[in-house]
């Protein structure tokens, strides 16, 4: 009997022990989603939106998933059934109508804002206001960004599906991001990957809090870069701005006798451009718009969350301020 009890005894220990150590990671579960000093809400957020918008055609393109909605950081979106976060896009373009086409990626998506606050809206909004073109025509802006998009995928869009859409004008976005993505391609860092930690432990926030202090630990840790100053080696942002520039210029190929420019976004506000790709795309006859928002303080003026350093819609109204200006300045 004795030996039983004992028996009895160990395997209640062990189910007191297994019961307390449950009542503490439940208790920082809810402790951590009370507080998220990590702020995983922002990122649980964005991996949720992203699944809910973004597919990949047989091709393996990212696209917007026709028909989508869905929400990101208290914003609502909503992807027409042709695959734009835009109004319908009438084809045959009306009679009356100057169409501008903006490609590009999150940037000009407009992650995190409202549609009215994304530089495509405001850009639309500005040149209505000015009465711009002037001529009794209506100015329409047509969104065409879609998040993880860059030069390849841009040029793409234009050659199968852009220029369908009978535009007077188009503009691509150049970012930060661009600029890296063809470096890694050319170069590829040996820097360790981000860590990332298998789903089923990052379903809990104690299982994202554990993934980002081991990530910081190891320094495995990556944020965005949009609009925050490069500080790389010359020759290899020679090469890859020379990889940008030719595939604006098989963009500008593409349009013909319609107006094409470049956003170029790869600068400061302080007067430092990216020159080996401001001086190519003169030398090709590439028009560039600068619209540079890095400055000191970015991420507390313009990142559009803690952990997310895309423009928030003051960023968005300082793009679109530029691109509208020189709209009324250069096109006629």
């Amino acid at each position: 009997m004795a030996r039983v009890t004992r028996k009895l005894s160990r395997t209640g220990r062990l189910m007191m022990a297994a019961c307390a150590v449950t009542f503490a990671l439940v208790f920082l579960e809810l402790g951590l989603r009370v507080l998220d000093p990590f702020h995983a809400g922002e990122a649980i957020d964005r991996e949720t939106f992203a699944r809910a918008i973004l597919v990949r055609d047989d091709a393996g393109t990212l696209r917007l998933q026709r028909g989508a909605t869905a929400s990101l950081l208290g914003q609502e979106v909503a992807v027409s059934d042709q695959g734009f976060r835009n109004p319908p896009v009438k084809i045959p373009k009306p009679e009356g109508t100057f169409r501008v086409l903006v490609i590009g990626d999150s940037v000009a998506f407009g992650w995190g804002v409202a549609a009215a606050e994304s530089f495509p809206r405001v850009i639309e909004t500005l040149l209505r206001d000015a009465g711009w073109p002037g001529d009794g025509r209506t100015v329409e802006v047509v969104n065409a960004g879609v998040p993880g998009w860059g030069a390849p995928n841009e040029l793409l869009f234009l050659r199968d599906e852009g220029i369908a859409l009978e535009p007077d004008l188009v503009l691509v976005t150049l970012v930060n991001n661009d600029l890296t993505d063809v470096l890694q391609a050319i170069a590829p860092s040996d820097d360790p990957p981000p860590l990332v930690f298998p789903d089923w432990v990052r379903a809990s926030y104690l299982g994202r809090f554990a993934e980002q202090v081991t990530a910081s630990w190891t320094g495995r840790t990556a944020r965005p870069d949009f609009f925050l100053t490069l500080d790389l080696a010359p020759e290899p942002v020679q090469r890859a701005s020379a990889a940008l520039v030719q595939a604006f210029a098989a963009m500008k190929v593409l349009c013909g006798a319609i107006p094409f420019a470049v956003i170029d976004t790869v600068g400061t506000a302080e007067g430092w451009r990216l020159e080996p790709f401001a001086e190519g795309a003169e030398a090709a006859g590439i028009a560039r718009i600068e619209a540079f928002l890095a400055t000191e303080g970015y991420r507390e003026r313009y990142s559009v969350a803690a952990t997310d350093d895309h423009p928030n819609a003051a960023g968005h109204r300082d793009l679109a301020a530029p691109i509208a200006a020189w709209i009324r300045t250069n096109v006629r």
